[in-house]
């Protein structure tokens, strides 16, 4: 699809399009809050049916902040809309970097029929601080597909709602190949929709941080001994 070169990452946009064409879907671009609520409609409305299991993945880090408003306002909406299919269960999902945030890259919600524990998720859904642009998004992908609940003989449908890319696979567990041969594992091949946000015009503003890969700590958690690694020169 068409889309305006500069108000969005370009990282962004070949990854999510690459990802798209692997599973033989297209992505979505949303300039502002009415655009995402009409990307998540136009993809239900030909996706969802009775017996669908929905799962909404959803970028959480810093660059996110100013879509939280339109991210909750949009998701209550297609919430509602959700109600009147039988048998439709819905998850979320929230990831940022695991190499920034450790334990606290990723949360979930379970696949459930209970709609109101998961506008109360999303009341509760905040942003957390990272440095730099790309995200563990190859890494919450795999994690989504293997770990959600879900129901036999039910169709297979995700969204991904972000700004940014994946981490390469110096940062990452899972190649783009590996992510793409995991979903069609699992069934959610033709059913996987990223849905891309526009850049806020402070990230316009600025060029991202790029994070250099200048120190490893390892084993996590650590129980006695901990190894750092540095791969730069100097005196500390």
């Amino acid at each position: 699809p068409l889309y305006d070169t500069s108000i969005y990452s370009k990282m962004a946009v070949s990854y999510f399009t690459s990802l798209s064409n692997g599973l033989h879907g297209r992505p979505f671009f949303a300039p502002d809050a009415d655009s995402l609520l009409n990307s998540i409609i136009e993809i239900m409305s030909t996706r969802i049916d009775d017996g669908t299991d929905i799962v909404f993945l959803i970028d959480k880090t810093g660059s996110m902040a100013d879509d939280i408003e339109k991210v909750q306002k949009s998701m209550d909406l297609i919430l509602d809309y959700l109600e009147k299919f039988n048998n439709v269960k819905v998850g979320i999902a929230e990831y940022g970097d695991k190499n920034w945030h450790y334990d606290f890259w990723y949360n979930s919600l379970d696949l459930s029929y209970d709609i109101e524990k998961m506008k109360k998720f999303l009341t509760d859904y905040k942003t957390i601080g990272n440095p730099d642009t790309p995200e563990s998004v190859n890494d919450a992908i795999v994690k989504t597909v293997e770990e959600m609940s879900w129901t036999p003989g039910n169709k297979r449908l995700m969204l991904v709602i972000g700004d940014a890319p994946s981490q390469d696979s110096t940062m990452s567990d899972y190649t783009l190949q590996q992510v793409i041969d995991k979903c069609d594992s699992m069934e959610v091949t033709f059913n996987l929709y990223p849905i891309i946000l526009a850049l806020s015009p402070m990230q316009m503003a600025y060029p991202p941080f790029v994070k250099k890969d200048f120190m490893k700590a390892y084993p996590n958690p650590v129980n006695e001994n901990l190894n750092v690694e540095l791969s730069i020169d100097g005196t500390f």
